[in-house]
């Protein structure tokens, strides 16, 4: 691992340590680093919940969600995006001005975003 990426790790860490303490109230490093590892192969931040649930830790959806978020934007590989630091967009026409605006809504789109409604309800 060479300088650049043990910087990026410890970024990652130090914001993960930062979420959980502003949510729980517990800052350990070592268990910012278990959440970051159990995050790894995880396509959603559902199936991270999940294995979440499965090592113990019950953790509200919004703040599950808040550290996948962080944990996948902070480990984009540069090489995968081009080097410009900005994740890919699915589904997007290549050519909109606004490609965040010109993804394509899909069903299971649809109940992403309703899921994400309910719990951002229930959490309020």
């Amino acid at each position: 691992m060479d300088t650049l990426q043990k910087l990026q790790h410890l970024s990652l860490v130090s914001k993960i340590t930062t979420e959980l303490e502003n949510h729980l109230g517990i800052a350990d490093k070592t268990l910012a680093e278990f959440i970051i590892d159990l995050s790894k192969g995880k396509e959603n931040w559902r199936s991270f919940k999940k294995s979440l649930d499965g090592n113990g830790a019950d953790m509200p959806a919004s703040l599950v969600e808040t550290l996948f978020t962080i944990i996948k934007r902070l480990t984009v590989d540069a090489g995968k995006t081009g080097g410009k630091g900005k994740l890919p967009i699915l589904n997007a026409r290549p050519d909109a001005a606004f490609p965040g605006l010109a993804v394509h809504d899909t069903r299971d789109r649809a109940k992403e975003m309703v899921d994400q409604m309910k719990a951002e309800a229930e959490a309020k």
